[in-house]
């Protein structure tokens, strides 16, 4: 028995194949990925390496295959190993070349030995089915085929025909021919009557079928009902995937600015056991300062409350101690005179009371005096008592604040030794948390020749040790560190419950599957199968000579018919060959014949598939095992009959059979890999090489609000270098611009060493000349074929950015302007958010790549700090010559897109669109209320979006029926397909004069307008792409009246009048409603 079984692939040596090698499984073995994988490659090298086949007319003429890809087969057999390489000669086709593994030598015999003596034609037509070509099963029951068929399988079973293999092979060709036609002359009413029998054996097995029909169907539909089920939680999987992988990307960033801490840690000044006795010892100081501090108070306050009463007591003037005995002793004299003049007065009055004598009519006039000045000098004699008072009082006060200013000049030495010692136990804690290893200082200008030293000094994590907020920001680390590590865990068990449930759900649907496989697998069916085949072989005899030849083995119960059904869940049930002038044809489920061009394209594949593994049987059983390769064999098939498909195909493999598949069908590959087949994904195998990614090179700045400033140098043989010079700011985020104006042309060197010279030759040297220059003159006075307009445009999209944003470098300005920013002024407007999730969309494109090293650094907050700063310089930039020289050239700009651009940007700098919205910008920062409440009113109203990602393409602007067609041919089928693909590289594939790369970006763009803006046709997507209206947000700020001049503007040109059709320009206020519309824009998620 001839068996021949490839056991490695490889390919190498071009277009992004790098030593790309696989084993395969003895049975069936599936390639997948997406597309421009290379899969469809893989399986092209695989067929000629094979059975010679080259790449079809169709995969040349839509440019479907790569350049030749040198490659090897190593296939086994029981002559031993053999290696089968294809290398490049310049032929369309390659050389092809077959070696021994263990070097002998390998002839033609050995060659026609290993596809087991037969025709590498006819093999080929066989063993590799390109579905994505559209083969057609007519070619399967050509006369031709199958008299080489049946020859080859009676040239199995009888050794002796093998003997005779050397023979010619047109003319054993021609009397096989000869046999067959008079065979099947002779024995026609014979064949009616085995083709009668066969109609009704299958009627049997049909109605034996019915029964088990109805069954499937209901596992048919519990199997849907569970994949949904099944793909929702694999959905939810995937979310909670990315959610852990993100949470994880944060935790490692915390982790990384941990190390930090902890490596400073190392060296603390402190052990921690004293860290405790100081912070008790803190305590204890702290109370006794704040009692020592209330007792001084009340001292305080009792010593003021004595000084006033101090204030009191001479607030009269009093005399002194002594003056105020002296007039006590005065006054009692006075007094005592008074009293003996009183006391003379008295006894005249009594003398005369005695005498009975009237007094005299003067004795009041002479005691009243006396009464007065006595009352007098009582009262002086108070005075004098009050005084003494005071001043007793006074000395006691003097007393009592002399010894309140004692006791708080006491208690005041004992609270500064305190607070002495409370000093000296802060420090020590201090310690603990200020950084014990050194830092750098700036790089000192004309002195340090260090090459990464300023932008260590700058950026480096380092740096954070030496912050005055490091011990917070090493509490807030450690917290969220810790938050994050309980999300991240509370993630992982919430995944492994959702394993647990798809693996319960995948044992189920592997269990139904089989179940449902298996309905054709009675007893009573099989018995109707083997009549058929034995009626079929019968058939095949007459047909093959109408001789008693020795028929050809049973093909082990694989069926063309049985086949069939299990393909199209008995739809289905037979298939026939033509007979004599009737064509082939097929019978479904209620006995209606179909003609094989009746057939839709699914059922087409099918039927081939089925005709194709009954004749490989065949061949099998008669002697001869051979590898099967099929390319897309799911293509056009539905998630219902792809399921059936792969398991025909892994039964088909499991009989014993190697069977190699290269699908695109995710789902597909995922079903064979719940069989246990061999399932690889191509692109993950395939190594990717990066490009370096250049240098920023900047130039000093001469702005005035910076106190830092960037210089670079220019290693010999090596890129720009940054240096921080000058003097040192402690400010944490000073501004710092990457280039003046006034900085030499040479600091952006985009032609090299003789970039200097060469713009001195054109009078530009500096960058701010190059900024005021005419993009279109200047590429016509350099004249150099790779120096277009659009490219000094571009060199001045970078060049404007790192002049008039501080914080941009020359990545900064090549990552913003590839997403659609090209002036400062745009950088202020930008949504954040919006602008944020398109940048990390680029960043995880195949075109992001090369800003992979810094993706952290374009964070929302970084677009928010540029914005703001884009804000700030908004006015510097807008009456600056460069601004006035962007706006004066503006219109005459090349439409271009930068390079490696995908989403915006298409043709701003060609109408100016930037420019008048930050003209309506300022207008619209002063704007009312009313204003505000129409755009809330406008949130509120219902819209509805023309398009959504999973929409046809065809349904997309600018993409007619046969535009459609050309890009289905290319693996472009929705709209997310259009969106996702590459532009260059898918208009190189369609090999379209009229379809370039610029008009594959400019349908992305309009289909994502349509996609994100609601109440937007397809014509007004292409208006306003046309006019540099790329992002919903540049429309949204756009003002109705300058929009709408520049629409008119373009309509009158012929690429304008094309997309009109006849019809008018758009007016005034419909351009007024797709800005409106424009706020109320969604995200391309959304648009799914």
């Amino acid at each position: 028995m001839q068996r021949m079984k490839i056991s490695r692939l490889a390919a190498t040596g071009i277009e992004g194949w790098n030593d790309w090698a696989a084993g395969l499984a003895d049975r069936a073995t599936v390639f997948h990925g997406g597309p421009k994988s290379g899969k469809s490659t893989l399986a092209q090298l695989a067929a000629q390496l094979l059975y010679g086949k080259p790449a079809g007319a169709w995969r040349r003429e839509f440019a479907q295959t790569t350049p030749l890809v040198e490659g090897s087969l190593a296939v086994d057999d029981r002559q031993g190993r053999f290696v089968l390489r294809r290398v490049r000669d310049g032929s369309p086709s390659g050389q092809l070349t077959v070696a021994a593994a263990d070097g002998s030598t390998v002839g033609s015999a050995t060659i026609d030995s290993l596809l087991g003596h037969a025709s590498p034609r006819l093999l080929a037509q066989l063993y590799a089915a390109d579905f994505a070509a559209g083969p057609r099963v007519e070619e399967l029951f050509a006369p031709e085929f199958a008299r080489q068929f049946n020859a080859l399988l009676h040239q199995q079973v009888e050794p002796a025909a093998a003997g005779d293999a050397g023979n010619s092979s047109s003319t054993s060709d021609r009397q096989r021919g000869q046999v067959h036609s008079g065979a099947f002359a002779s024995n026609k009413r014979q064949l009616d009557a085995l083709v009668a029998r066969r109609d009704d054996l299958a009627a049997q097995l049909e109605q034996a079928l019915s029964g088990r029909r109805q069954h499937s169907g209901d596992l048919q539909r519990q199997l849907a009902e569970l994949e949904a089920k099944l793909d929702a939680r694999r959905q939810r999987r995937s979310g909670l995937l990315a959610e852990r992988q993100r949470l994880q990307a944060e935790l490692a960033g915390l982790t990384a600015r941990l190390r930090y801490f902890d490596l400073e840690a190392a060296t603390r000044r402190i052990s921690p056991g004293e860290h405790d006795k100081l912070q008790q010892q803190l305590e204890q100081l702290d109370g006794e300062i704040g009692r020592c501090r209330q007792t001084l108070a009340q001292l305080q306050e009792r010593e003021a409350v004595v000084r006033r009463g101090l204030a009191e007591v001479h607030s009269d003037g009093a005399a002194h101690d002594a003056d105020c005995l002296a007039d006590q002793r005065a006054t009692l004299g006075v007094i005592e005179r008074l009293l003996d003049d009183l006391d003379a007065e008295t006894a005249q009055l009594a003398r005369a009371v005695e005498s009975d004598v009237a007094p005299a009519a003067d004795a009041h006039a002479r005691l009243s005096p006396v009464a007065d000045m006595l009352r007098q000098q009582v009262y002086a004699l108070c005075g004098q008592i009050t005084e003494q008072e005071r001043a007793v009082r006074r000395h006691h006060l003097q007393a009592e604040a002399r010894q309140l200013t004692r006791a708080q000049t006491d208690l005041s030495e004992q609270l500064e030794q305190l607070l002495a010692q409370r000093q000296a136990a802060t420090h020590r804690l201090r310690l603990e948390s200020h950084p014990t290893v050194l830092y750098p200082d700036a790089p000192a200008d004309d002195h340090c020749r260090c090459e990464h030293h300023g932008r260590f000094v700058v950026e480096s994590e380092a740096m954070l040790l030496g912050r005055g907020d490091r011990a917070r920001g090493e509490q807030d680390a450690r917290r969220g560190a810790a938050d994050l590590q309980q999300q991240i865990d509370s993630l992982g068990r919430e995944i492994a419950e959702l394993d647990r449930l798809l693996d319960e759900g995948q044992r189920q649907w592997n269990q139904w599957q089989r179940s449902r496989a298996g309905l054709t697998d009675s007893d009573a069916i099989a018995r109707l199968k083997a009549e058929i085949e034995d009626v079929e072989a019968r058939i095949d005899r007459q047909l093959a000579c109408g001789c008693d030849r020795a028929a050809p083995p049973a093909a082990d119960g694989w069926r063309a018919s049985d086949i069939l059904a299990q393909l199209t869940d008995g739809r289905l049930v037979q298939i026939r060959g033509p007979r004599g002038e009737q064509p082939g044809e097929v019978v479904d489920h209620a006995g209606r014949r179909r003609s094989l061009e009746q057939l839709t394209p699914s059922e087409r594949d099918q039927a081939y598939l089925a005709v194709t593994l009954a004749l490989i049987a065949s061949h099998a059983a008669a002697g001869a095992a051979l590898p099967l390769v099929l390319d897309e064999p799911f293509l056009r098939q539905d998630p219902a009959d792809a399921a059936a498909m792969v398991g025909v195909l892994a039964n088909f493999a499991a009989a014993g059979r190697q069977v190699v598949i290269f699908t695109e069908d995710g789902e597909a590959a995922r079903r064979f890999q719940s069989l246990g087949v061999t399932t690889l994904d191509v692109q993950q195998q395939r190594s990717r090489k990066t490009t370096p990614e250049p240098t920023p090179v900047v130039a000093p700045t001469g702005e005035e609000v910076s106190t830092t400033r960037i210089v670079r140098e220019t290693v010999a043989q090596g890129s720009p270098q940054l240096r921080v010079t000058g003097s040192w700011s402690t400010d944490l985020d000073p501004a710092v611009f990457y280039l003046t104006e006034d900085a030499p042309i040479d600091e952006f060197p985009v032609l090299g060493e003789s970039t200097a010279r060469t713009f001195g030759r054109l009078e530009i040297r500096t960058v701010g000349d190059l900024l005021q220059a005419d993009p279109q003159q200047v590429a016509a006075r350099l004249d150099r074929a790779e120096v277009t307009a659009a490219v000094v445009a571009l060199w001045q999209t970078h060049m404007r950015l790192m002049c008039f944003v501080p914080g941009v470098s020359l990545n900064d300005a090549q990552l913003l302007a590839t997403c659609g920013v090209a002036t400062p002024g745009e950088l202020a407007d930008v949504d954040v958010d919006a602008f944020a999730a398109a940048v990390a969309e680029f960043l995880a494109s195949p075109r992001g790549g090369r800003f992979a090293g810094a993706a952290k650094r374009y964070s929302r907050s970084q677009f928010h700090t540029w914005s703001r700063a884009a804000a700030d310089n908004r006015q510097r930039w807008r009456q600056s010559p460069a601004g006035l020289a962007w706006k004066r050239y503006r219109h005459a700009a090349p439409r271009i897109r930068s390079f490696g651009r995908r989403d915006s940007e298409a043709r701003s700098r060609d109408r100016g669109a930037s420019a008048r919205t930050e003209r309506s910008s300022s207008r619209r920062s002063s704007g009312s209320s009313r204003q505000r409440s129409q755009r809330s009113s406008r949130q509120r109203r219902a819209v509805r979006f023309f398009l959504q990602t999973s929409s046809p393409v065809v349904d997309a602007p600018s993409i007619g029926e046969k535009t459609a067609a050309l890009l289905a041919d290319v693996g472009i089928r929705t709209v997310s397909d259009l969106l996702a693909c590459d532009a260059e590289s898918t208009a190189e594939e369609l090999s379209q004069r009229r379809i370039t790369g610029e008009v594959i970006q400019s349908w992305q763009q309009q289909a994502r307008l349509v996609c994100r803006i609601p109440e937007l046709r397809g014509y007004g997507a292409q208006l306003l792409v046309a006019c540099g209206y790329t992002e919903p947000t540049q429309i949204a700020g756009a003002d109705a009246d300058e929009l709408a001049e520049t629409i008119a503007e373009y309509c009158e040109t012929k690429e304008g009048e094309r997309i009109l059709r006849g019809s008018d320009t758009p007016s005034v206020e419909k351009i007024a409603q797709w800005i409106e519309h424009a706020h109320q824009h969604r995200s391309l998620e959304d648009a799914a």
